[in-house]
C-alpha cells in the first residue's frame, strides 16, 4: 500500500525499524516509499524522541498519555532539534541531560495548563496542548539565550518563561501591556471614586504617552 497511506504513528515506527535494525539508509526508504529524504529524517527524529520518552517514563515514573504530534511538533523545529544536538550520522539525540529537560519542561507545562480556566466556548485538547508548548520552547531557544537555556536545564521552568517574556518583548513593551490591562480592568465603581484626581492623574498619563511617543519616533529615524 505504502508508506504514505499509513497512520503516522505506524509510519514512524516502521520507517525507524528499517534504518535501525535493518540498516537502510534514509534515501534508500525515501525512494522505497515515494517520499522526501527531509520528510522520512523529520518522522525518524520523531520517533526517536517519543520511543525516549516512553523510556524516560520507565525511569521517572512520571507517566502521562502523549501522542506523537508533540514529538512531530519537536523535529519539525530546528532550533528545538539543534539544541538537543540531533546527530545524523548517529540518527540519535546526542545531549541526553536536554533531552531530559525537554521531557520535564513538557510535562511541568501540561500540568501547569490543565489548570488553567479556558473560557466559554474554548477547548484544548491533551495534544493541542502539548503541541502549543512545543511551539514556544522552539520560540524560546530562538532567541539562544544563556540565561534561559540555563534555567531549561536547571529545570526552573517558571523562570525560563518569565525571562522569555521579557525578552521577547522587552522590558518596556511589557511595563505598556501591564499599564493597558490595568486601565481595561478599571470599573465604574472606581471611576467615580475621587473623579477629580483621577482626571488629574489621567491627563498626567496622557502627556507623559506623548512625551515617550516622540523620544521613540526620534529614535526610530537615528
Amino acid at each position: 500500500m505504502g508508506a504514505k497511506s499509513w497512520e503516522p504513528a505506524s509510519r514512524y515506527e516502521f520507517q525507524a525499524r528499517l534504518i535501525s535494525k535493518e540498516k537502510w539508509t534514509p534515501e534508500q526508504v525515501a525512494d522505497r516509499f515515494g517520499r522526501k529524504k527531509t520528510e522520512v529524517l523529520r518522522d525518524l527524529k520523531a520517533q526517536t524522541l517519543y520511543q525516549d520518552f516512553r523510556a524516560f517514563e520507565e525511569r521517572t515514573k512520571l507517566e502521562h498519555t502523549l501522542t506523537y504530534n508533540a514529538f512531530a511538533e519537536a523535529a519539525r523545529a530546528p532550533s528545538v532539534m539543534k539544541w538537543l544536538g540531533w546527530s545524523s550520522d548517529r540518527m540519535a539525540i546526542a545531549n541526553t541531560d536536554r533531552e531530559s529537560s525537554f521531557f520535564h519542561y513538557l510535562l511541568s507545562r501540561l500540568r501547569s495548563r490543565s489548570k488553567l480556566t479556558l473560557g466559554e466556548g474554548e477547548e484544548e485538547t491533551p495534544d493541542e496542548s502539548a503541541e502549543s508548548i512545543v511551539r514556544r520552547l522552539r520560540d524560546m531557544l530562538k532567541l539562544e539565550d544563556e540565561e534561559i537555556e540555563g534555567a531549561l536545564l536547571d529545570r526552573d521552568f517558571d523562570a525560563a518563561d518569565i525571562s522569555y517574556e521579557q525578552k521577547r518583548e522587552g522590558t518596556f513593551a511589557k511595563r505598556v501591556a501591564s499599564f493597558t490591562r490595568t486601565l481595561k480592568r478599571v470599573t465604574g465603581e472606581e471611576l467615580q471614586t475621587n473623579t477629580a484626581e483621577n482626571i488629574a492623574r489621567l491627563r498626567e498619563l496622557e502627556d507623559q504617552v506623548k512625551l515617550t511617543s516622540k523620544i521613540l519616533t526620534a529614535l526610530s529615524r537615528s
